[in-house]
């Protein structure tokens, strides 16, 4: 798990990155969305007055390690349930992105 230094200026940035089919390396291997919603996440970002508005992470595996979509799923849930202990679903936002790196 890495938190990249990331986190200012508005939504458009961030949310089209994760998901841009036409970025150099995704021609064959689009991004995936697994969670969440592109458009609420970019509007909650650029609804917001403060300097940090968003933090922007990453978690990644070895290309030999394959993860079911079951093991996919609970490690979502997993890490939601850690880093947001004590609140309620709706008063988070989370987008998970799927970038693959080398075949599915």
């Amino acid at each position: 798990m890495k938190v990249l230094p990331h986190g200012q200026g508005g939504g458009d940035g961030p949310t089209h990155y994760l998901v841009r089919p036409d970025y150099p390396g995704r021609d064959e291997l689009p991004p995936e969305v697994l969670r969440g919603d592109v458009e609420l996440t970019r509007a909650l970002i650029d609804s917001l007055d403060t300097k940090w508005k968003f933090t922007a992470g990453v978690l990644s595996w070895h290309p030999e390690d394959k993860l079911t979509p079951e093991q996919e799923q609970r490690l979502m849930d997993d890490f939601e349930q850690v880093a947001f202990a004590g609140l309620e679903q709706d008063q988070r936002n989370i987008l998970w992105v799927r970038q693959s790196r080398g075949p599915p």
